[in-house]
């Protein structure tokens, strides 16, 4: 018998981490993860008929969770495309822009709500809001 080849022993590991390395495989990941679990839960609860209460509640939730990131495998194709691929490019910039944004003004935001919150929940308890006129309520 030939002597096992040498030096393979990382390579399913790398090659796990360059496959999830790319940000599409990921959601395509979590897309079927959580189409199975929304599959199995749907036919569990088909044969057993056990819809009662909060087992059936999860079941939208799981539905439009796996939605959103099998629906971004579209996306993969539109790369090919010689028009699409730098619009969508330039649409993921300033999506990733938007998304700093919202984290940098995030804490100031927390923080205004705290202060509000803590200078009105004596007032508001208390009942002396209730006079107060409104603009659109005199």
């Amino acid at each position: 018998p030939p002597p096992p080849p040498r030096g393979r022993g990382g390579e399913p590991i790398r090659a796990i981490r360059t496959y999830f390395g790319d940000v599409f495989n990921v959601y395509d990941a979590l897309g079927l993860c959580l189409a199975t679990v929304k599959l199995s839960a749907h036919v569990h609860t088909s044969l057993w008929r056990d819809v009662s209460g909060d087992k059936a509640n999860w079941l939208p939730l799981i539905t439009s969770a796996a939605a959103l990131p099998l629906g971004l495998r579209l996306m993969r194709g539109f790369y090919l495309n010689v028009t699409l691929g730098p619009f969508l490019h330039m649409v993921l910039k300033m999506v990733r822009d938007v998304v700093n944004i919202i984290l940098v003004s995030l804490p100031v935001l927390v923080s205004f709500a705290c202060a509000f919150h803590a200078l009105l929940s004596g007032a508001i308890s208390a009942g002396e809001l209730d006079g107060c006129s409104t603009p659109g309520n005199p």
